[in-house]
């Protein structure tokens, strides 16, 4: 009858691990050991520092370790941020729909001659911004728990007569923001126009008209720096917090 081969075990009697290789139960028993004895004992003890092989071989297992555990939470924090982005969504749609869509909302803001003169004293930045807040029920959400999203009410990018909840994207702040510089830039032809007499008399009139004017051919080459404006003013405003997510 064949020998049945015993393999060695080597149990670590401070946490109960078991190794089957010396090697690697002298490396874990040197670091249990450390980590299990009180610091005045250790202070105490004449401590035979293990050899560089052994100790560059502890480096390389922690790194190990380390890299293990933060890809680890890396996954879980992505799993996490995708279920409650999930669940913000679910809860938005679970609701009674909207009275308006985010596009038909753009669409009616009232664009004022007071909007046209704040273009004209500061920037198309304030202008706009001051026309969305003041502005009454928004079909934008944001939450406390995914600060950084806006939610909008509107048609899915696929098809234009489904609608629901959903994260807003640059390309539906250009769409709402470009309806709104139209409307501001037909009120400056409306006001050049009905001034054009005066602009064709006064000098001073004229040189308003030029500065005026070129604050219009500059709108388009503002509008990123507007969209981050809006959203973290509206942020601000309409930001809430969602206590119950399911």
């Amino acid at each position: 009858m064949p020998t049945q081969k015993i393999i060695p075990k080597y149990k670590c009697k401070y946490c109960g691990q078991i190794k089957f290789c010396k090697n690697a139960f002298d490396r874990h028993f040197i670091f249990c050991q450390y980590a299990n004895t009180p610091a005045k004992e250790r202070e105490l003890q004449e401590t035979t520092l293990p050899s560089q092989q052994v100790m560059l071989q502890m480096m390389l297992d922690l790194s190990l370790k380390c890299q293990k555990l933060e890809e680890k939470m890396a996954r879980i924090q992505a799993q996490q941020s995708s279920q409650s982005r999930k669940s913000i969504l679910q809860y938005l749609n679970s609701l009674p729909h909207e009275n308006t869509t985010f596009s038909k909302w753009i669409e009616n803001l009232a664009v004022k001659k007071e909007h046209l003169r704040i273009f004209f004293d500061e920037n198309i930045m304030k202008s706009l911004t001051h026309i969305v807040l003041t502005s009454e029920q928004i079909p934008i959400r944001n939450y406390v728990q995914k600060p950084k999203n806006m939610y909008i009410y509107d048609h899915v990018p696929t098809c234009v007569n489904v609608f629901e909840w959903r994260l807003i994207t640059s390309q539906d702040w250009k769409r709402g923001l470009q309806v709104l510089i139209k409307k501001i830039k037909n009120m400056y032809f409306d006001w050049k126009k009905e001034n054009q007499s005066i602009i064709d008399t006064s000098d001073v009139m004229t040189d308003l008209n030029y500065e005026y004017m070129k604050k219009v051919n500059n709108i388009d080459s503002q509008i990123d720096a507007t969209i981050r404006q809006i959203k973290e003013a509206l942020i601000q405003k309409i930001q809430t917090n969602l206590v119950v997510v399911e």
